[in-house]
């Protein structure tokens, strides 16, 4: 409030009543939280299942806790988004159900929209995935995350320019971005037939995290359109390696 004060920020009314309201977690149940998405940004089955049960304690710690269930929903999402489930109906299911819950306790909280436009996104149903992360940026504008859903989903429908557009903004307002800012991106530029920045960026994204297949997969078939065949064949031979039941047809 001193800050907003000594600004002479102007507040909206949902702004006023968010910065007055009484923490929903205590300190041990943001701290669970913290831990959590430390695994959660590994992008690995092992590091959804861990991140998910730290959220779990988190809410045992403070069950009112609305960011856990939006992050327990997440880890669902890109566990069906990526193929990493038996069951991918059980798991958006499970998700939705989260989304749920996070809803009950807050619906302002734009991580819930962030999870919901990742299970609209596992359902393919990419324009609603679109919608989701926009209202996620109507609540933050300085979402991060948020713009990258956005982008990641625009690819999708076709509107690479406002997905470049997104993806980049993402990167203004989080300079410290992941590895999967920049898979994005290099997406932006494959599906742009724009091969060379597309392997630049993709391979930048593996050195940052080598275990996610995705940015892989898409590097390969980088390196198949500009004739480099036997850089592509070694990561198509990876991918194979550490997952030797991978299909395209469960890959986004």
């Amino acid at each position: 409030r001193t800050i907003v004060g000594a600004l002479s920020v102007q507040l909206s009314d949902d702004e006023h009543t968010a910065i007055s309201e009484t923490p929903s977690a205590s300190a041990d149940a943001y701290d669970l939280l913290l831990q959590g998405n430390e695994f959660l940004s590994q992008f690995s089955r092992e590091g959804f299942e861990q991140a998910r049960a730290l959220y779990q304690k988190a809410l045992a710690a403070s069950p009112g806790y609305a960011r856990a269930h939006a992050n327990i929903a997440f880890t669902y999402a890109q566990e069906a988004q990526y193929g990493l489930t038996n069951n991918l109906d059980e798991t958006i299911k499970l998700g939705l159900a989260a989304v749920a819950r996070a809803r009950q306790l807050d619906e302002r909280l734009p991580q819930l929209h962030l999870a919901l436009g990742s299970l609209r996104g596992a359902e393919l149903r990419w324009q609603a995935a679109a919608e989701a992360a926009r209202r996620s940026l109507e609540l933050e504008p300085s979402y991060a995350d948020g713009y990258a859903l956005l982008s990641f989903s625009l690819t999708f429908v076709g509107d690479l320019d406002g997905a470049r557009a997104a993806i980049e903004r993402a990167k203004r307002l989080n300079p410290h971005y992941s590895f999967a800012y920049l898979w994005v991106e290099g997406r932006i530029h494959f599906l742009s037939q724009r091969y060379e920045q597309a392997a630049t960026l993709l391979k930048a994204a593996l050195e940052r995290n080598p275990d996610f297949e995705q940015p892989r997969v898409e590097l390969a078939a980088a390196y198949a359109r500009l004739g480099r065949n036997d850089d592509a064949s070694w990561e198509v031979e990876h991918v194979l390696f550490n997952n030797p039941d991978f299909s395209i047809s469960k890959s986004v």
